[in-house]
């Protein structure tokens, strides 16, 4: 099964709007996925911060975006 979809509607305009645009996008299910998740553990260590809980784990959310010409690494990556 897959995992239920990250609430945004709780989300700043910005982000909202990020999410449409990603969305528009054709194809991309992988990184439309692990955008959501990543947005899911942002939200989620922010609700643990403020519970005063220690993180998770010290994530970096820097990434690396490889593949063929035109395949919209480029896009994704200004997104």
């Amino acid at each position: 099964d897959d995992p239920p979809e990250p609430d945004i509607g709780t989300a700043s305009c910005e982000v909202k709007e990020v999410f449409a645009e990603l969305e528009q996008l054709v194809g991309l299910t992988k990184v439309k996925a692990v955008m959501k998740e990543l947005y899911s553990l942002v939200e989620f260590s922010k609700i643990r911060e403020g519970l005063l809980l220690p993180p998770i784990s010290e994530q970096s959310f820097h990434m690396k975006f490889v593949g063929n010409p035109g395949t919209g690494k480029t896009v994704v990556a200004r997104l």
